[in-house]
């Protein structure tokens, strides 16, 4: 019954906030956030992918104490994930599917957002490359636009 009063809140809030508040494009860089503001796509799905929102202190706010509470939903209205408190200088990454999706941002502090997708594979090989000193780590070709491991075969070129 709980759960149900917060999706049931958070909805009738959303639909409030999309009346008296204009909506921001998915992606969107350094967004002003002064209470709070809604992100949707308005493209078409492209599979798996990651919503990724970054939060940055601004204004009187330049303390890394400055945080945001962030709900990712699909525009269908059948999946909420959140809230989450996402800090000052961090990035949540939030796992979703081909449906469009959207962003509510809500915060007591000035912060500046970004918020954008990016394809769920990059970002697992992403996290292969940011590993370092490590056998079977991978490394970027430097004569050519392809990724090698340690052995030298191409697991990814572009």
């Amino acid at each position: 019954m709980k759960n149900l009063f917060l999706v049931v809140t958070f909805i009738l809030m959303l639909c409030g906030f999309q009346q008296t508040h204009a909506q921001q494009p998915i992606p969107s860089y350094n967004v002003s956030v002064k209470t709070r503001a809604n992100f949707q796509e308005s493209q078409p799905s492209r599979g798996k992918r990651n919503m990724n929102i970054k939060v940055q202190c601004s204004g009187i706010s330049l303390a890394p104490t400055c945080q945001a509470t962030i709900w990712v939903y699909s525009l269908d209205g059948q999946t909420i994930f959140g809230p989450f408190t996402v800090s000052g200088g961090e990035t949540l990454s939030v796992p979703i599917d081909g449906r469009e999706w959207g962003v509510f941002v809500q915060t007591e502090d000035t912060i500046t957002v970004d918020v954008w997708t990016s394809m769920y594979d990059l970002m697992k090989l992403q996290g292969m490359l940011e590993q370092k000193n490590e056998p079977g780590n991978f490394t970027e070709c430097k004569s050519s636009n392809c990724i090698v491991d340690m052995v030298g075969n191409a697991v990814f070129t572009f």
